[in-house]
């Protein structure tokens, strides 16, 4: 292993990235890309035809993934809102007979309260998931994240998450 090898991975992830980006932004073709990475980057054919080649199996994935993320929002949404529904129809059920007889104790008027608090939270994450929704499908760029938004967020506020970033090491303060 030398040190070497080190520093050019991260050029070529690097050199990467900046191609999947020509390639969305841009629409450019692999050939094109190519030839872009050759003259920016001064490097040989081989090495662009081998970034450009994962760069379009990377937007590929990028598409199948948004797709995917796409029809999981929308079965959640179903989910929840036939959820929200039996909930709905089971409160009107509760509130009919608690008009005709009242609640029976202090307990079953608690619950009923809390089961409508729940209905609100329901509805809420549907309108979340549908504002998700709204947002996935009008976004043209695609953008590469590993793990979840908070671990991406926890990542790049790293100051302000208690982690002394200026050491060269990455470490607790």
């Amino acid at each position: 292993y030398h040190p070497v090898f080190e520093e050019l991975g991260a050029l070529y992830e690097s050199w990467k990235r900046s191609a999947v980006n020509w390639m969305q932004t841009e629409k450019l073709s692999d050939s094109v890309v190519e030839k872009r990475l050759m003259k920016q980057f001064n490097i040989q054919w081989a090495w662009a035809d081998s970034i450009a080649t994962e760069a379009r199996t990377c937007l590929s994935q990028l598409k199948t993934a948004k797709t995917n993320n796409i029809t999981k929002l929308e079965l959640q949404i179903q989910a929840k809102i036939t959820a929200a529904q039996k909930l709905i129809t089971k409160l009107e059920k509760t509130l009919k007979l608690a008009t005709k007889k009242g609640f029976p104790h202090l307990q079953a008027r608690n619950k009923f309260f809390h089961q409508l608090l729940g209905l609100k939270s329901k509805i809420q994450k549907i309108k979340c998931l549908k504002r998700k929704l709204k947002q996935l499908k009008n976004t043209e760029r695609l953008h590469i994240c590993f793990g979840s938004q908070k671990l991406f967020k926890a990542q790049h506020n790293l100051a302000e998450n208690g982690y002394n970033i200026m050491s060269g090491s990455i470490g607790l303060v």
